[in-house]
């Protein structure tokens, strides 16, 4: 297993990175902002064979600047496999609105899904998602098959709010985490247990997409990774 964080990719490549940022409320660029540099933090089997292309989906680059990655739903194995790992895959985009002023929430009239990958599937299925209220979804949490830990079992976002004490972000505690999407071992800390792997945004990042490579031949994730960009207030 490999825990890897991919370098910074701006807009014409790693030597174009800059602070740059653009406005994520058309009406107050000076409130809200969503930094212009992408970051990837990735997951790496290890195995090679049979790989899929990248299916990808990028909230901010496919949707607008004021989408982010806000659910992701989870199909189970065939009946009849012995393996316990997701099968297909569906993540929701939501754009965020002004809330309050000093706040942004979600407009649940824009949430966008779409289909990353599918392979063989039962109908057990569940989903991860962050809070419908004033939250962002800060990494993901990946459960891993005991032996090997080469392929994902489940998954779970972690959650950020806005401090209640300033215009920054911070952790919502772990106790007020959803469980993972399958339901697999509940809500773990990162790096409390085995068989887990944590892809996390750095202090004051949103995610906002995700990519995978899948094996084809049996139709489990082999590869995952976020993408982050920063969000902060002016």
């Amino acid at each position: 297993m490999h825990v890897i964080a991919i370098a910074a990719v701006g807009a014409m490549g790693a030597a174009a990175c800059t602070d740059e940022t653009l406005p994520l409320q058309q009406q107050d660029s000076q409130l809200w902002t969503l930094g212009a540099t992408s970051l990837e933090f990735g997951w790496n089997s290890g195995k090679t064979a049979n790989l899929s292309n990248w299916r990808e989906l990028t909230c901010y680059s496919t949707y607008g600047e004021r989408y982010l990655l806000t659910s992701l739903q989870v199909w189970r194995e065939p009946s009849g496999n012995l393996d316990n790992f997701i099968a297909r895959l569906k993540a929701r985009c939501t754009e965020y609105v002004p809330y309050d002023g000093d706040a942004l929430e979600q407009d649940d009239s824009t949430e966008v899904t779409d289909l990353l990958y599918e392979g063989e599937y039962r109908s057990d299925n569940g989903t991860t998602r962050v809070s419908v209220d004033r939250q962002f979804a800060g990494g993901l949490l990946l459960n891993l098959n005991p032996v090997g830990h080469d392929y994902v079992r489940d998954v779970m976002l972690s959650r950020l709010h806005k401090s209640s004490v300033g215009n920054f972000l911070e952790e919502a505690p772990w106790g007020d985490q959803i469980h993972m999407a399958l339901g697999n071992a509940g809500a773990i800390i990162p790096g409390s247990a085995q068989n887990y792997a944590y892809l996390g945004c750095p202090e004051q990042f949103v995610v906002t997409g995700l990519a995978l490579r899948y094996d084809q031949s049996n139709g489990k994730i082999r590869n995952i990774k976020i993408y982050c960009r920063s969000l902060t207030h002016s």
